[in-house]
């Protein structure tokens, strides 16, 4: 079941999309009252509509590497898409060198995936992408990305090239839905690590707001830095900053994010 059905009111329902290639539709009324229902619109492509794009269907799990819809204009009619999935990620970038589209229909879409069969998908902000303009970076926090590349019937463009990252996390982060809870980057030793890339996601069921309070903070000034972010929902690819960078001796200030939802990253450098 896609998130968020079964739907029902007035409201009218975000687009979705099977990638299995098979999509069913239930509708049940009760006894009461009836009301105008609904219409739909339904589209459809193959893995490669008229065209295909290098790697496309497949899973990479490189921990870098690159996409691109190929050399040269692209086709009309495409449809193609990656599942990024690097072994062990906890989080994946992409970032975009060059992009040249039909501005408004032969789009860019990328995704936050909880697993690599990307069945539920949550849209990253920002996305779909078209035009001519360069996309910022964008990063799914769940270790595993999707990306689709679709064009239309009538102009096409040069298309675009992105790189990929990942990040495999060395400190105790995640996601965090208890209540109350404790988070750190030392080790062991007291220390923490060189290139590494943290992150704490903290959503308690229910919660209305969330306050962080720092008890002390000793980082490389400038270089390995803190931030926190507020966001609104748990895969926090709508998230606004709160506080940072962080850096240094100083001992920040309390921080309270009023959605729910909190996001505390850290990356330290060799």
């Amino acid at each position: 079941e896609f998130p968020g059905s079964p739907f029902s009111g007035s409201p009218i329902p975000s687009p979705m999309t099977s990638v299995t290639g098979v999509m069913e539709v239930s509708f049940i009324s009760d006894l009461i009252g009836t009301f105008d229902g609904f219409s739909a619109f339904y589209t459809s492509d193959s893995d490669s509509g008229t065209g295909s794009c290098p790697l496309s269907g497949g899973v990479l799990t490189s921990m870098s590497g690159s996409i691109t819809d190929g050399s040269g204009s692209y086709s009309n009619l495409l449809y193609c898409y990656w599942i990024i999935a690097p072994s062990g990620a906890t989080s994946v970038t992409l970032s975009f060198s060059s992009f040249s589209t039909e501005l408004f229909n032969d789009k860019v879409r990328v995704y936050s995936c909880p697993d690599s069969s990307c069945l539920s998908t949550t849209e990253l902000s920002g996305s779909p992408f078209s035009g001519s303009s360069i996309p910022g970076a964008v990063t799914s926090y769940t270790g595993v990305m999707k990306v689709t590349f679709t064009s239309d019937s009538r102009i096409t463009g040069d298309g675009f090239f992105a790189s990929f990252t990942s990040a495999s996390m060395m400190c105790p982060g995640g996601y965090l839905t208890s209540s109350t809870g404790f988070i750190s980057i030392a080790n062991a030793s007291g220390l923490y690590a060189n290139n590494i890339d943290c992150y704490w996601i903290i959503d308690p069921p229910g919660a209305v707001s969330i306050t962080l309070e720092f008890i002390s903070f000793s980082t490389e000034l400038d270089v390995d830095i803190v931030n926190i972010y507020s966001c609104l929902s748990s895969a926090c690819s709508n998230r606004a900053a709160l506080l940072g960078p962080l850096s240094g001796l100083a001992l920040p200030t309390s921080v309270t994010s009023t959605t729910g939802v909190i996001m505390v990253t850290f990356r330290s450098d060799s």
